[in-house]
């Protein structure tokens, strides 16, 4: 399965050292908070109408790295051949039936993120990291 994806466009390209430091789920809602420690900005995104997620080892998703990976961005609007796609090759995977629903990749230097989501993901906050 190849993945399709590209830069997600509302969020700028920040640097190359990006990390997943903080995830919430509240059952209405999904908080990723990345830390662009290269750029010393702290970014947090709030995914409302989750279908699902998923955080690997970036180490399991190696396959994908050829192409995607920091130097080219962190988070990615998947078009195909991500997780989605692959759920949907299950017969009880009902979601696929639901409408329409978009996955995004966080990729960060030890983990990762998969969301599917049936809304456009919103920023809440982005800041200057403290170096003390």
């Amino acid at each position: 399965m190849k993945l399709i994806a590209k830069p997600f466009d509302d969020l700028p390209f920040l640097g190359n050292k990006a990390e997943v430091i903080d995830i919430h789920y509240d059952l209405e809602k999904l908080s990723v908070q990345v830390g662009i420690f290269d750029a010393d900005i702290d970014i947090t995104i709030i995914f409302d109408d989750i279908v699902g997620f998923r955080v690997l080892d970036e180490g399991d998703l190696s396959f994908w790295w050829r192409e995607y990976d920091l130097r080219k961005g962190w988070f990615y609007s998947v078009e195909s051949g991500g997780w989605s796609e692959l759920e949907s090759k299950r017969k009880d995977f009902i979601s696929v039936d639901c409408g329409f629903y978009q996955e995004y990749l966080i990729v960060g230097l030890n983990e990762c993120v998969s969301v599917i989501s049936k809304s456009k993901p919103e920023l809440v906050r982005i800041k200057i990291l403290n170096k003390n």
